[in-house]
């Protein structure tokens, strides 16, 4: 995959280097193909266990996986120089754009330089005013589809396996995207609304107190807390209500609405992100509240820690500190 050049969505990349095609044989082996049917059963099974990636496609792509028709105006996404390069081409007249070598037949270059026939018979067929259009739309729908057709028909196959395409005969493609990466929107009114407790009440000093602190937040703060309690800083497209979580056995993940349990006889809060269970000691002052929040989504933004990683005579905000550090140290390392 690579970023698309319009807005830094994922779409499949049509013209790998050396070395990304040496990466990865390394991991499919010779099957050039095995990687997009790993990546299509893995979308599959996202999509069907409600899990959330933390990626965002280009339009086309989720057409893709709907097996929607392309149109001309995906190309922009996708190729935004040959989008406008196309667009040109409908704009001016066939004569002056053959004296300029822009157009000849209705053929283009493949991957490996060869000539492909843009129809059947396209070489033979001398792209003029009343066929331009027509010349557009293939070339369009070629560059979006045809020169990836047998990897982008891996895909689709493999992620088919897993998700039956009539189960999403209803779903259009944004709100494909909704399902597989949820909204990054956060709205504190549906998030206190959805939130069950234990041991605590809603009108209890800890938890309005809480809840006014988040609300102070910025969104990216309150994003970093999602991420400390369930794992990902989205949310399904139906909001808090739909937060997935561990089923108690070995079935798929079930609804788990965010929880917060009381905590007593610690310092700070801690998370068990397989159940959206926030841990919250019964702080007396607010500011003690204030302060064990800012490091649980300082701790939140470091990914896996816990408080397990403090070594001896070490404070919650030298752990930070430290790791923040080493995560820095690590980055110029690499």
């Amino acid at each position: 995959f690579e970023f698309s050049d319009s807005d830094n969505r994922y779409q499949i990349n049509p013209n790998p280097n050396p070395d990304q095609r040496q990466f990865r044989q390394a991991l499919f082996g010779e099957d050039m193909h095995s990687g997009f049917k790993f990546i299509g059963r893995v979308l599959g099974k996202a999509l069907r266990d409600s899990q959330l990636i933390r990626a965002h496609f280009t339009l086309p792509f989720y057409k893709l996986l709907l097996n929607c028709p392309f149109v001309f105006d995906d190309l922009q996404e996708t190729d935004p120089e040959y989008y406008a390069s196309l667009k040109y081409i409908r704009e001016h007249p066939a004569e002056e754009l053959r004296e300029l070598e822009i157009i000849d037949y209705f053929t283009t270059d493949g991957p490996g330089g060869e000539e492909v026939e843009l129809k059947k018979g396209g070489k033979d067929v001398l792209v003029t005013d009343e066929n331009k259009d027509e010349y557009v739309e293939l070339k369009a729908n070629y560059v979006m589809h045809g020169r990836m057709a047998k990897e982008r028909q891996a895909l689709l196959n493999a992620f088919n396996e897993v998700v039956d395409l009539r189960d999403l005969a209803a779903v259009d493609p944004q709100e494909l995207e909704l399902m597989f990466s949820g909204t990054p929107i956060i709205s504190l009114d549906d998030w206190e609304a959805n939130t069950d407790y234990d041991q605590y009440e809603p009108s209890d000093k800890v938890i309005r107190w809480f809840w006014e602190i988040v609300k102070s937040w910025d969104h990216d703060k309150q994003a970093t807390l999602l991420q400390f309690v369930t794992g990902s800083s989205q949310l399904p497209a139906g909001g808090f209500k739909c937060l997935m979580g561990a089923s108690q056995g070995n079935g798929p993940p079930i609804i788990r609405r965010f929880r917060i349990r009381k905590l007593p006889g610690h310092e700070l809060p801690r998370a068990h992100t397989c159940f959206n269970v926030l841990d919250l000691p019964p702080y007396k002052k607010r500011s003690q509240v204030s302060r064990a929040m800012d490091i649980a989504v300082e701790m939140g933004s470091l990914g896996s820690v816990s408080y397990t990683h403090l070594r001896a005579h070490e404070t919650p905000e030298h752990l930070v500190c430290r790791l923040l550090l080493e995560k820095k140290k690590k980055k110029k390392i690499k």
